[in-house]
């Protein structure tokens, strides 16, 4: 057997730690006090239309902490294994939000992080949701307990979400108003904390169990305008 080199395994765990990360307390004027996990973009499905286009997390300060955990080493199930170490690890009591950058692409990583997930609400008693773009590959089961909406770009997609099991929540260029409306045939709610200045914490929409409605997020970012085009895109090819 080769002999390992010194600090060689010092490293391997170093880049599984940069990975994820987590805060118990976000700062985030948008999100107010809650929980909430970072992971690295190869998590991510390789077919979501902003990734590299208009992503939130690819922009301003956001961007550095993005970069920081995609220069780790590490394959998603990697991403998945530190994203849940990071969620067991985090003392926190408020409801937490996972993802601010990051996903899960298969059955086994959204199973990884939901274990954990699990055991956070029974630990703290609180919440856990999320978004996601692999929807079409995730069985809603390998989820758990947790709270997961799949992020749409067109009404069919909301329809075939559905058909799955998963919530839905759609980006829009813009809103048509800052009350419920309808595209189409769906009837969608706008982010409050669009609209109305209004936090994810003092909200909850997101991390009720009980609604099952579809949300309506404007598209935003310093590359806005990247983002709407990546939107226009994806509405074609759906």
């Amino acid at each position: 057997m080769a002999r390992k080199k010194p600090g060689q395994e010092r490293e391997k765990t170093m880049h599984k730690s940069h990975l994820a990360s987590a805060v118990a307390s976000s700062k985030n004027k948008k999100t107010g006090a809650i929980a909430i996990t970072y992971a690295s973009q190869e998590s991510c499905p390789s077919d979501c239309a902003f990734m590299g286009n208009g992503c939130y997390a690819e922009n301003g300060r956001m961007a550095l902490h993005t970069r920081k955990l995609n220069n780790a080493v590490g394959d998603h199930i990697m991403v998945a294994n530190a994203e849940a170490e990071e969620i067991d690890n985090l003392k926190s009591w408020a409801p937490l939000r996972l993802h601010a950058v990051g996903d899960c692409k298969d059955d086994l990583s959204a199973s990884i992080v939901s274990q954990a997930a699990k055991r956070y609400t029974k630990r703290r008693n609180q919440p856990v949701w999320t978004y996601t773009h692999s929807w079409r590959d995730v069985n809603v089961k390998s989820w758990s307990d947790v709270i997961v909406r799949a992020s749409c770009e067109t009404v069919g997609d909301i329809k075939q979400a559905k058909k799955q099991g998963y919530r839905a929540a759609i980006v829009v260029m813009e809103f048509e108003s800052d009350k419920a409306y309808k595209i189409e045939d769906e009837t969608v709610i706008p982010c409050v904390e669009q609209t109305k200045d209004i936090s994810c914490e003092d909200c909850g929409l997101c991390f009720n169990k009980d609604f099952t409605g579809t949300i309506a997020f404007a598209t935003h970012s310093q590359q806005v305008k990247k983002a709407n085009l990546a939107l226009e895109n994806a509405k074609k090819t759906n």
